[in-house]
């Protein structure tokens, strides 16, 4: 049996119909027929594995990421391009504070300083609110200084993406991990020849030592 016979017999074996006597003679003797045995084993059972499907998480991650931040190198800025002419302002601004490691019951040491910044990194939700006169479609994208991240993406110090706006008031809520002492995050607003701008200094919270021991963090007002 020549190679291109036993080759053609092994394609077209099945379990029911199994190799014959001359099959199995000739492969016992050519190892390369040996090899494309092994190789068209393997090759089927690969393509019999089921692979799952991605999570509606890993979908929404993927689909963030696809729109990876756009730089202008001769200007460095970075604009929210609104797709259509509506009326649309940046509202306010609204910080609040969590520490990504919960603080312990229990008394703490007095602290030697008066006013000493906190060592942690630190996660703080910044919620910005977006009025648009009409519903549309805009493109959204912040800066945020060396000391800021937003959570899930280290290392990316702008970001932007495509998001649909609806008639009246839009909150944008960006978790932010705040490491040091902090830095600026810069977001903007640009549309029919317009442009809105708001930079906000987004600070660590600092720890100060109560009269009965117990250290706890301040809650800034910062407003914008």
């Amino acid at each position: 049996m020549q190679c291109t016979e036993a080759r053609s017999k092994l394609n077209t074996a099945t379990s029911e119909q199994p190799y014959g006597v001359e099959l199995r003679e000739h492969l016992a003797s050519c190892q390369l027929c040996q090899c494309y045995v092994e190789d068209e084993q393997l090759t089927r059972a690969l393509q019999s594995w089921q692979v799952p499907g991605p999570d509606q998480a890993f979908l929404q991650q993927a689909m963030l990421r696809a729109t990876r931040p756009i730089r202008n190198s001769a200007t460095r800025k970075w604009s929210w391009l609104a797709a259509t002419a509506a009326s649309l302002a940046l509202v306010g601004v609204l910080l609040s504070w969590m520490y990504s490691s919960e603080l312990k019951n229990g008394p703490l040491p007095h602290l030697q300083m008066a006013d000493a910044p906190s060592t942690q990194s630190v996660q703080r939700r910044v919620s910005i609110v977006i009025y648009s006169g009409d519903e549309q479609d805009a493109e959204l994208s912040i800066a945020l200084a060396e000391n800021l991240e937003l959570e899930g993406f280290a290392g990316q110090q702008t970001l932007t993406w495509n998001a649909h706006l609806t008639k009246g008031e839009n909150l944008l809520s960006l978790p932010l991990l705040v490491h040091g002492e902090g830095g600026e995050l810069q977001v903007t607003s640009r549309f029919a020849g317009r442009k809105h701008q708001v930079q906000l200094k987004v600070e660590a919270p600092r720890i100060k030592p109560l009269d009965s021991g117990i250290a706890k963090p301040n809650r800034p007002e910062n407003r914008v």
